[in-house]
């Protein structure tokens, strides 16, 4: 429905990009309702190294006839980033553990799960950098906490001695040296 929209109008959506795509709308009546919605759609081409037929498209079904096409996908977008990043909470973070029978316990562990959580954040934003700053908890346990390394203490200085299998030793020199200044 959304392609033939796009060719009856003639609308090329290889001239618009993922930062800058091409909004458009499409208003149904359904028989089963007695008010009208809208199909709200965000279309530009795929961007991954495989040439495709055909174009991404997000699509919104919405009742709400009063905002842009860019703001209810904007409104959307965000909302299932906030779903991600309570996922992200329950599952990294232990967050939705409630293991105990007394209601303040429970809040006050969910609090320290979400303390927790915040502080990789900003651990994330401050000290990660390139695609590691996409990374999740559990995915920086594994590559950079879960490690094979030998601690010796020698003179006042510390000196990790890694698994010659290690792939990560100089991206892990590198934050631990931005966490030691």
């Amino acid at each position: 429905m959304i392609i033939e929209h796009l060719e009856d109008n003639g609308i090329d959506y290889l001239n618009y990009t993922n930062q800058e795509p091409y909004y458009g709308e499409i208003e149904y009546s359904p028989k089963s309702l007695s008010t009208p919605c809208r199909y709200v759609f965000k279309v530009f081409p795929a961007q991954d190294k495989q040439l495709t037929m055909f174009p991404v498209i997000y699509c919104i079904i919405t009742n709400d006839m009063k905002r842009s096409c860019e703001d209810i996908c904007d409104f959307y977008e965000e909302r299932g980033n906030s779903e991600n990043f309570t996922k992200e909470l329950k599952d990294d973070f232990n967050g939705d553990n409630v293991g105990h029978h007394d209601f303040e316990k429970n809040c006050f562990q969910f609090m320290i799960s979400s303390l927790c959580y915040n502080f990789y954040h900003l651990f994330r934003i401050l000290v990660l950098e390139g695609k590691d700053q996409k990374i999740r908890m559990n995915t920086f346990r594994n590559k950079y906490q879960k490690i094979a390394v030998k601690v010796i203490r020698h003179a006042r200085r510390i000196i990790l001695s890694f698994s010659s299998a290690y792939r990560y030793k100089k991206k892990f020199l590198k934050y631990y040296q931005k966490l030691q200044n």
